[in-house]
Parts: structure tokens; sequence; C-alpha cells
């Protein structure tokens, strides 16, 4: 009998951007926006605004491995973390260490 093959591995047909916007990273990694600035504002992911010199506005636009690093970095301290533990994360817990972890103001009313 012959052996199939299934063709060559998957490619991207386009090569991987650096940078991308705030939408791009929703698409991609499901991180919404609010928490994307978060992110930004703490430090843990890089970004960058183009905006022509005397104008209020531009066009933020996101250094994508900075997110694939951050979120690199969180699968591999939660599994140590499970690991010396000798535990799961428990069920409904968010698995995130607690210097992580995106704190989101308290609503009033």
């Amino acid at each position: 009998m012959k052996s199939k093959t299934f063709g060559t591995p998957f490619a991207p047909a386009e090569p991987l951007a650096e940078f991308g916007r705030v939408g791009d990273v929703e698409r991609l990694f499901g991180i919404k926006r609010g928490v994307l600035y978060r992110l930004i504002q703490r430090g843990l992911v890089r970004s960058v605004v183009l905006r022509e010199a005397g104008r209020a506005t531009g066009c933020r636009l996101v250094h994508l491995a900075s997110v694939r690093e951050l979120l690199q970095r969180l699968m591999s301290e939660q599994a140590a973390s499970e690991i010396s533990e000798g535990r799961a994360t428990p069920r409904g817990g968010t698995g995130v260490p607690s210097q992580l972890r995106l704190r989101t103001p308290a609503r009033h009313g």
C-alpha cells in the first residue's frame, strides 16, 4: 500500500506582522481592548503611538511579540506554580499569579 501524504505543515501565506492595531490583538489573542490598555499602562506589553506633529490623536500599534512573550511567561509561571504546589488550578480560579492579575476599579452606584 502507498502511504498518503497530507501536504506540508501549515505555513502562513504572509510573514507574521511585528506590530498590530488594538483590534488585531483582540482578534489574534482574545485580549479585550480595556485589558490590553491596562497591560500597556503597566509596562507588560509594548506599544507605540504614531501621530503627526501637533496632532492630539494618532494610531496605536502594539508590539505583537511582547503579547506573545507575556502569554508564554504566564503559562510557564502557572505550570511551575502548579507543579511546585502539587496541585492544578482550582476550579473557577484565575490561575494567574497575584502580581500579574489585573485589578479592575471598583464600581460605585
